[in-house]
Order: structure tokens, then sequence, then C-alpha cells
């Protein structure tokens, strides 16, 4: 056994912890001066970072919603986006199709498959068409596989034809994803 085995496991274990535990509320006292924070003093929008999208995790108001749209189009920060996007899912409703559409664009692959992922729990048939053009379209496989996987639940012509041309997709990982899905659909339900 490897000496930094064990030291390896529990900087793992702290780490997945640490992206388990939520960040305190904002409202939360400020540990340096022990006075409490104002919500109002974070600035909304992407300017306020990280602390402004922890305070729009939870909500789902439309000003949240359009708050969470311009971390998508104005954040620098993809990881900001790509939970800006993760959350829209979460408020879901046809609503936030147009502001995840958009997304779909996006230079980062991580930003792209939470868009996918969000625009999958929509179940909207407006989703339908945007998740066909990235099964057909996205140059990151994990993206299509992600929304051949969405595609292959949701019902209708439209996602089956799109599932039955990724049976040809240059990744095999893709192609596995499509014919496993087409054999569960030509399974007779009982």
């Amino acid at each position: 056994m490897n000496v930094l085995d064990p030291i390896c496991r529990w900087a793992a274990t702290g780490a997945l912890l640490a992206a388990l535990i939520p960040a305190p509320p904002a409202h939360a006292q400020n540990a340096k001066s022990g006075e409490a924070e104002d919500p109002a003093a974070t600035p909304r929008g992407p300017e306020g970072g990280a602390p402004a999208l922890r305070q729009l995790a939870g909500r789902t108001d439309a000003d949240a919603a359009a708050d969470l749209s311009r971390f998508l189009s104005e954040s620098d920060d993809p990881l900001l986006r790509a939970q800006a996007a993760a959350l829209l899912g979460i408020i879901g409703g046809d609503d936030v199709v147009p502001m995840l559409s958009h997304a779909l664009y996006d230079p980062s692959a991580p930003v792209r498959l939470h868009a996918v992922r969000a625009l999958g729990k929509v179940r909207g048939t407006s989703a339908v068409p945007l998740l066909c053009d990235v099964l057909r379209q996205d140059a990151d496989s994990r993206v299509r596989r992600t929304a051949l996987r969405w595609l292959a639940a949701l019902p209708g012509d439209e996602a089956r034809f799109a599932v039955e041309q990724a049976a040809t997709d240059p990744d095999p990982s893709v192609r596995r994803d499509a014919k496993r899905a087409l054999a569960t659909w030509a399974k007779p339900t009982p």
C-alpha cells in the first residue's frame, strides 16, 4: 500500500464534502466582523459573482429567472454560467427555454451540458427541437450523449428520429447509447 493512498482518499473525501455542504446564506453573520451581511449589499446578476448566484438558488420567481439569464449571457466565468443553467432547469417551465437556448452555443462544454440537462428537465415540446439540434451538431460527445438520453425519455416522432440518426454518430459512446435507447423503445410495454 502506498503511503499517500490514505491521504489522497482523505483529500478526495474533503473535496466531496466541501462540494456537498451548502454555502451559508448571504444574511449569515460575517465571521470577521460579527455583523450580519445584508443580502441587498450583494449586487444582483453576474457582477455579484458566486454570492449573487447563491442567493438565487432555491428561488423560482420571474426575477430570479431573469437574473440567471443575465448570468448565462454576461458572466465571464464558465462555472457560474453552468450553475446558472442548472438553476434555470430547476425553475423549469416554457419561459426558461429561450434563456437556455442561447447557452447551447456557449464556448464552454460544461455550460452546454448543463443547458441540455436543464432543457431535458423542462420536458416541454419547445425543448425537443433544441435537443435534436444539439444531438446532431454539438462538437462534444458528452453533450451529445446527454441530449440523446433526454430525447430517449421524451415522447414523439421528432425525438425518436433524432435518436435513430444518432446510431450513426462518429463517437462510439453516442452510437452505443442510441442503440440502447432504440432497443428499449422496441420492447413491448406490459
